[in-house]
């Protein structure tokens, strides 16, 4: 892990994604980057000369505030640099991390909705969503950020496996177990027999050394993975998104976005494309 960004509101759960950020980078030795956007509804095609007569003063506020905020005593010793600019939030983030070739996105969630999720709120659900590398989403504050006991949620038929190693990756840093869950729901009924066999052809597929099986029952995907990383005391919880868009991401929902507005641990997601069934477990389109 090279470069971490690290988009910033100045919000509270922005500050909690920076302090975890910082500790990652102090683990890693990775570069932080610490990004403001200040999203305007009129500006011109050159975003250095925005047209809004506030636009000066937005600035202004913007740079003390990031001064501010790049001054915390977490980044002491740290490779840090900040910039801000005029655009449209998400879109910009997902520009950047492809331009400066970002690892890893730590970003705060608010957990909130309506107008306060104006800004981190619902740009964590898109940044998620759309982002081509990991997102690190903070809800709450994490005095400590040590990751002992990750949770990985999957239906273990669906994920490509080359993706995972994103996750292993990351537990690698901390030597973390990984407990690979699948919940089962009345809507979504598979048999443990399957179960099993599905997740052990996922073991092997992925050289997975360090693990727990666990099936776990409960009224829905979300309440399963919450309630059986409470029950553990996970550190985090990982799980991948589709990035889909329009009617499909509309019947499908997001476990990942509703997880990153409920969820008081430190929730991990990567994109990763579609995967169909092959004799009763995995194999990746188009292989």
């Amino acid at each position: 892990m090279k470069k971490i960004l690290v988009p910033t509101d100045f919000s509270e759960q922005a500050g909690y994604a920076a302090e975890v950020a910082a500790s990652i980078a102090r683990k890693t030795g990775a570069a932080l980057h610490l990004f403001h956007i200040i999203d305007i509804p009129n500006y011109s095609d050159n975003p250095s000369f925005p047209v809004v007569p506030e636009s000066g003063l937005l600035a202004k506020q913007a740079k003390e505030r990031m001064e501010d905020a790049a001054g915390a005593p977490y980044f002491k010793g740290l490779n840090l640099t900040e910039s801000i600019e005029f655009d449209s939030t998400y879109q910009r983030i997902i520009e950047k991390v492809k331009e400066d070739e970002i690892d890893l996105i730590v970003i705060g969630s608010h957990g909130t909705s309506g107008i306060e999720r104006f800004l981190i709120g619902s740009t964590t659900e898109k940044v998620i969503q759309f982002s081509p590398c990991p997102v690190l989403t903070i809800r709450e504050r994490i005095e400590n950020f040590d990751i002992k006991s990750m949770v990985f949620a999957s239906n273990f038929f669906e994920e490509v496996p080359e993706g995972f190693n994103k996750v292993q990756q990351f537990a690698d840093i901390y030597n973390a177990n990984i407990h690979l869950l699948k919940v089962n729901t009345r809507q979504h009924f598979t048999t443990t027999r399957y179960n099993l066999h599905a997740i052990d052809g996922f073991i092997k597929e992925c050289k997975i050394q360090k693990y727990t099986i666990n099936i776990y029952d409960d009224g829905g995907e979300e309440d399963g993975i919450l309630h059986f990383a409470e029950d553990i005391g996970a550190d985090m919880i990982a799980l991948t998104t589709h990035g889909r868009t329009g009617l499909s991401h509309l019947i499908n929902g997001s476990i990942a976005e509703t997880l990153a507005e409920q969820s008081p641990r430190p929730l991990l997601t990567f994109k990763t494309k579609h995967a169909h069934l092959k004799y009763g477990f995995t194999g990746a389109q188009n292989r």
